[in-house]
Parts: C-alpha cells; sequence; structure tokens
C-alpha cells in the first residue's frame, strides 16, 4: 500500500513508472494481473499526470473527503433514520443553509486564512528573483538553488507553474513573486472588494 500511494503521488512521471514496473513484477501472479491492468489506465488516477488540471492543487481524494464530511456532520447531523423524503429536505434545506453562511462568512472578513496565507507567501518570495519570458511565461528563481528555476505559465488566464505545490494551479511562492513583481494574477488567495461583493450577492441571491 505504501509503494503504490508513493507512485500515486510522485511527481516525475519516469520514476512513477519505474516504481509501477517494479510492483508489476512480482512473483504472485494475481498480484501482478491486477497492478498490470493499473498501470494501463496510469494517467486517469497518478497525480504526475495531472500537472495542467485546473485544480488548484486539491485533488480529487481531497475535495470528496472534504464533502462527505461536511455531508455527514453538518447535513444529516451524524444521523442515519432517514427516508428518502426527509434525505431530499436535508440537502436542499441544511446543505443550502451551509454553503450559505459559508459564503457570507467569507465575504464579511471574518476568514483570516487567505489573508495569512498570502502573507507567508510573501515572505517566501520577497527575494525570488523574476524575470519575463513572453506574454504568457516567466521564469522564477528556487529559493533553494540559485541555478534552478521554475516556469509559471498562464493557461485560459490562469497561473501555473512547474514546481510541486503550483502545478496544479494552487498559488504557491512562484506565482507569489510574479505577483509582487506587479504582474496581475487570476489565483491570489486575497479576496479584493469585488470578490466580497459577488460572494454576498451569490449567498444571498
Amino acid at each position: 500500500m505504501v509503494k503504490f500511494r508513493n507512485i500515486l503521488f510522485e511527481y516525475s512521471e519516469e520514476n512513477a513508472n519505474n516504481k509501477m514496473n517494479e510492483l508489476c513484477d512480482n512473483n504472485n501472479r494475481l498480484f501482478t494481473n491486477h497492478m498490470s491492468k493499473l498501470k494501463i489506465r496510469m494517467e486517469k488516477w497518478a497525480v504526475c499526470y495531472r500537472k495542467n488540471l485546473q485544480i488548484h492543487g486539491q485533488n480529487t481524494n481531497n475535495i470528496v473527503e472534504a464533502s462527505i464530511r461536511i455531508f455527514k456532520d453538518i447535513v444529516l447531523e451524524r444521523c442515519k433514520a432517514f427516508n428518502a423524503a426527509a434525505l431530499v429536505d436535508f440537502v436542499f434545506d441544511v446543505l443550502e443553509n451551509y454553503h450559505k453562511r459559508r459564503l457570507i462568512k467569507f465575504s464579511s472578513y471574518r476568514v483570516s486564512k487567505p489573508e495569512l496565507l498570502y502573507k507567508s507567501f510573501c515572505t517566501k518570495a520577497h527575494d525570488l528573483i523574476v524575470s519575463q519570458i513572453d506574454e504568457l511565461s516567466f521564469n522564477v528563481t528556487s529559493s533553494v538553488d540559485n541555478n534552478n528555476r521554475y516556469t509559471v505559465f498562464i493557461k485560459n488566464d490562469y497561473e501555473f507553474c512547474d514546481c510541486p505545490a503550483g502545478q496544479c494551479g494552487s498559488f504557491c511562492k512562484h506565482i507569489c513573486a510574479v505577483h509582487l513583481n506587479g504582474y496581475a494574477t487570476m489565483n491570489c488567495p486575497v479576496l479584493t472588494t469585488t470578490d466580497r461583493i459577488k460572494l454576498g450577492l451569490l449567498a444571498v441571491g
């Protein structure tokens, strides 16, 4: 299980394939057949093949686990004795009110996590050197090794970075460095006043 999980979250496609080949080379015929079938569909589930997807760094397991927990704890209130009609009522009433409260909470400055996250990235990105390649891409130095550079590129009006943290559109220190150098970024975690107004309108209709 640990070896397969390492393959799942491996950043390099070459390393992931090498580790998968090791699992396929097993004395257990049933295990080998199972791994071979998974290898055929590897591009569907391995994180190394999801680098350019706009998932903001949240892979399926994160989203599903969080949603299921909200559904169980808040919507169903950990109660299993619902018939179909009551379940539909809870989903349309309780779940909608939950999301409404969350949107209002974000729009009214009561959630400080995005601002704290942004300040943390600004501290890390302060000394990074940014050079523009063209209108849609930038070179940013690494904070660990100045000889190593990461590329921040714009795709569908959204910023991506080829570092492990920002490969799926998640805000990273390299994208933050581009932002600090005066370039507009769409995935900055700090909400503007216009963003908060839109969230408020979305919540109250």
